[in-house]
């Protein structure tokens, strides 16, 4: 089965994801974006500067929409609880 999304972009998503929650469940939700977006934006960076891979901004979007999905993943019991 073909995914509608590149392997890498996938990848970017679950890190962004697994960054956003390790930092909301250890400090708060702040940290969870604040790690998201810094080592998405780290990562590109990295890439740009080395040469060892592409720096794109699908990829950093691609983190940061991880860290959404985690942020209202995490958020769902509380927003239920006040419909």
């Amino acid at each position: 089965m073909r995914s509608l999304l590149p392997r890498d972009k996938i990848l970017h998503v679950l890190a962004g994801g697994a960054l956003f929650a390790v930092g909301q469940l250890l400090a708060g939700p702040l940290i969870g974006a604040v790690l998201c977006v810094g080592f998405g934006a780290a990562k590109e960076a990295w890439d740009r500067l080395s040469g060892t891979g592409n720096a794109e901004a699908g990829d950093f979007l691609a983190t940061c929409a991880g860290g959404v999905l985690a942020a209202l993943a995490l958020a769902a019991p509380a927003l239920l609880r006040l419909a």
